[in-house]
């Protein structure tokens, strides 16, 4: 089971894996194994491969995209209540170096507001105000003030768990 529109496959980068079997083990070093599958470098494709039509996708709660937060604000929103873990799905803050921080910039608020709900303990009001990324450096203190951009509303709490 998977999402409309999606390809069948799953991200590997947030699993559960409920029971895990022997023979799946062995499949997948066989996979990985075989150096003409091109997949000795990609454990994503070979888990896809493996797994294929036996994985169910977790619930949103359990797999926010970073993603939402850019670009389906309102789902975002409706979904911060019940949200336990936010899955930096592809590039991360964090791992930018200054020639990719453009592509990463319009997710700086939400990882410097991942970042302050880990160092603090309950939902603390936060407010967001005016920041550009070409303009001005990005802030390092936790106590820095960060706006979406403009034009955009969100209603950002604190995600329960970021990972």
């Amino acid at each position: 089971m998977y999402c409309s529109g999606n390809s069948g496959n799953f991200n590997a980068g947030l699993m559960v894996v409920v029971k895990p079997l022997e023979e799946d083990y062995r499949r997948l070093c066989d996979t990985v194994g075989d150096v003409r599958s091109g997949w000795e470098t990609n454990e994503e494709k070979a888990l896809n491969e493996v797994f294929r039509d036996r994985w169910t996708p977790l619930p949103p709660s359990l797999n926010s995209s970073k993603r939402c937060f850019r670009h389906a604000p309102e789902l975002w929103n409706s979904m911060l209540d019940s949200m336990e873990v936010l899955h930096f799905v592809g590039g991360k803050p964090w791992q930018a170096n200054p020639r990719d921080w453009e592509e990463s910039a319009h997710y700086a608020p939400l990882f410097d507001l991942c970042v302050r709900a880990r160092r603090i303990s309950g939902p603390p009001p936060i407010k967001l105000t005016a920041w550009v990324p070409a303009a001005t450096p990005r802030p390092s203190q936790p106590e820095a003030k960060f706006d979406v951009p403009v034009g955009s509303s969100y209603s950002l709490k604190h995600p329960k768990q970021t990972y």
